[in-house]
């Protein structure tokens, strides 16, 4: 019974662990996806400059 309380124990660190790591990736991946959207946007703001 002991050991399986460790087990959960340790298990439900993991899973914390895991769920930050996530997280992090994720953080990670909206600050690329919107530096890609603000380079887009300058570019296109660039563009319509040029044009006009």
């Amino acid at each position: 019974m002991k050991l399986f309380a460790v087990f959960v124990a340790v298990l439900a660190v993991g899973s914390i662990k895991l769920g930050g790591a996530l997280a992090h990736l994720l953080g990670v991946t909206g600050d690329i996806i919107s530096m890609i959207n603000g380079t887009a946007e300058a570019l296109s703001n660039t563009l319509d400059a040029v044009l006009d």
